[in-house]
């Protein structure tokens, strides 16, 4: 829907991406990390240039790409490092997908201030002792949660133990 000139995967994920071009990790990826010739030095654009396209089905429940600047990510991430009490000690529980704008939300400010996050798998995500559990397990900090979930998780929990809940 957006137009893509190419599509960025890694593994198995290449197989949904036919009909465009697209660049496997694993193909430019040196296995032992070492990276002497810069080819996986990023390009740091103008801020008003296209940083990364989220899916959504909006109000109409047809999904489709919008492309999002780089600058609302970089805004986004100061708004919440300036919010998130020493994000560099943060550890975030990621347990929205990464087409949405909440993903981004649990990750690029810990990633960038330098946190943790710890990604739920599918069957986490799915369950609310096993996300109660993560909280102390992994020791996480913080997260991004949808009112409904934490409405849950309260009820049935009480206060959570986290420094911060961001509410979407």
């Amino acid at each position: 829907d957006v137009g893509c000139a190419t599509c960025i995967t890694a593994g198995e994920t290449a197989e949904k991406a036919k009909g465009f071009p697209t660049l496997r990790i694993e193909e430019i990826m040196p296995e032992d990390g070492n990276d002497p010739e810069g080819n996986l030095t990023l390009n740091r654009s103008d801020p008003d240039a296209e940083g990364y396209i989220l899916s959504t089905s909006g109000s109409t429940g047809k999904p489709k790409g919008v492309v999002h600047r780089q600058e609302m990510l970089n805004c986004a991430v100061e708004t919440l490092c300036d919010v998130i009490k020493a994000p560099e000690r943060s550890r975030a529980l990621n347990i929205a997908g990464f087409s949405f704008i909440a993903g981004l939300t649990d990750i690029m400010p810990m990633l960038t201030k330098g946190g943790s996050v710890y990604i739920a798998s599918e069957t986490e995500r799915k369950n609310m002792d096993m996300i109660h559990n993560l909280f102390s397990k992994r020791q996480i900090t913080g997260m991004f949660c949808p009112p409904q979930m934490y409405t849950v998780l309260r009820k049935l929990y009480g206060p959570l133990p986290l420094e911060y809940v961001l509410l979407m």
